[in-house]
């Protein structure tokens, strides 16, 4: 067995380097308490020893990070739309700040005319030939993007049809159904569909007419103000109908 010398590694246990073994493979030892304490992680990385050609030895020591564990001047590469040196096409087609058309130009050159006008190079379309940039402050260009996503929300929610559903039974009072009538005019009201279910317990199956003579009733209370958009229809135990605003 060829003869050891230990050497200390500063809180990572030892590490044996055997006379007869290059240096550069060395056999290494380290303290399995120290690698089941869980926050050394950053603490171990800082005391690992690499041994270089010459036999030296150097500790390892993580260079450092920018935001969100960038290096320091390291594009950002999870951009949605690049900006200025992220951008790796010769040539683009280049808009002004308001949007006028400035024709295909360098891509050096656009980076020049925005650092004259003190605005980013933002890439607007990457699939378009050559891809469509334009010159404007990036945070203003992501308040419009998302002022817009805003506006485009609000139109769908305001375009957006809803079923309202209600729920009554063969043997529902007066007082009920008046409540559940004034709930249908309100809904229709407002643009929405109303899905009028009667549902069937027990024995009640038996009295199928009786829920559709209701479901008649309630179609005629609301009047020309709605027509219907799908029949009556068995569903289980529950007979429904929908009507939908008549415009």
């Amino acid at each position: 067995m060829l003869p050891c010398t230990t050497i200390p590694t500063h809180g990572c246990g030892q590490m044996r380097v055997s006379q007869g073994v290059p240096a550069r493979a060395p056999i290494m030892r380290m303290s399995s308490q120290k690698l089941r304490q869980p926050n050394a992680g950053r603490n171990r990385l800082s005391s690992i020893l690499v041994v270089g050609a010459g036999g030296n030895f150097r500790p390892y020591r993580p260079g450092p990070k920018g935001p969100r564990g960038r290096r320091p001047n390291q594009p950002n590469s999870n951009r949605k739309n690049p900006i200025n040196e992220e951008i790796r096409v010769p040539e683009v087609r280049l808009l002004d700040k308001d949007k006028s058309m400035l024709g295909v130009v360098k891509r050096n050159e656009a980076l020049l005319q925005a650092k004259a006008q003190g605005v980013d190079l933002v890439l607007i379309s990457s699939t378009a030939d050559p891809p469509l940039c334009r010159l404007v402050d990036y945070s203003k260009f992501k308040y419009e993007q998302e002022k817009e996503q805003r506006e485009a929300r609000k139109k769908q929610r305001a375009a957006r049809i809803d079923t309202k559903e209600l729920k009554m039974r063969p043997a529902t009072d007066v007082h009920d159904y008046q409540v559940r009538l004034r709930k249908a005019v309100a809904e229709i009201a407002k643009g929405n569909h109303i899905k009028a279910v009667v549902t069937f317990r027990g024995r009640e199956m038996a009295f199928k007419d009786q829920g559709k003579d209701l479901l008649n009733r309630f179609i005629g209370d609301l009047g020309e103000t709605v027509v219907v958009e799908r029949g009556m229809r068995m569903e289980g135990r529950n007979m429904s109908v929908i009507v939908k605003p008549n415009k």
